[in-house]
């Protein structure tokens, strides 16, 4: 036998240790998830997946914007792009991997910086916009005040947010069923 232990126990040598002390300490278990940490996983997970078309882990960058509002998030034009900073490492990068994606927005969301409106209170802003109550909005009317007023969106990010919003059927945006697939 040539392992220094199997030498020590077939020479009758004491193998036990002194005291515990001698062993390196186990490392620490990391508790559980909580119910908030899982949601915000799956929810990271389920808005990236519908980006990465081709399975491989990463997305292209120009579709962060979009995908920080899908979670439910909208920070202002400056607040984005400073997570998108931080989403492609300071800019440098052309793709987003689903790692640095899942650390950085499951950290967002549950630090609450930014807290998602519920389906209700997107709700009530679209039918602010809908003034004649009829349960949609024309995609070129939303996509004029999108762009031309408040805290205005890039033609990108309104793009982008057409293709999840627009009915591909009718061609409007029925609000209702938006708020209920963006809502937390």
């Amino acid at each position: 036998t040539n392992h220094p232990l199997s030498q020590q126990m077939a020479s009758g040598q004491d193998t036990t240790l002194a005291d515990d002390s001698e062993l390196p300490p186990a490392p620490p278990v990391p508790p559980p998830p909580s119910p908030e940490e899982e949601e915000a996983r799956r929810l990271t997970k389920a808005i990236f997946s519908m980006y990465d078309a081709g399975g491989t882990e990463t997305v292209d960058a120009h579709h962060v914007g979009d995908m920080v509002r899908q979670l439910g998030i909208f920070p202002s034009s400056a607040d984005l792009q400073n997570i998108k900073l931080e989403l492609l490492e300071h800019g440098g990068e052309s793709t987003l991997t689903y790692e640095r994606w899942e650390g950085v927005m499951s950290g967002l969301i549950l630090s609450r910086r930014y807290p998602r409106d519920s389906e209700e209170v997107l709700q009530q802003a679209f039918r602010a916009i809908d003034t004649k109550g009829e349960g949609y909005l024309n995609p070129e009317s939303l996509r004029k005040l999108l762009t031309l007023r408040g805290d205005k969106l890039s033609e990108e990010e309104v793009e982008e947010f057409m293709r999840y919003a627009v009915d591909s059927e009718t061609g409007r945006i029925f609000y209702n069923e938006y708020a209920a697939a963006v809502g937390p």
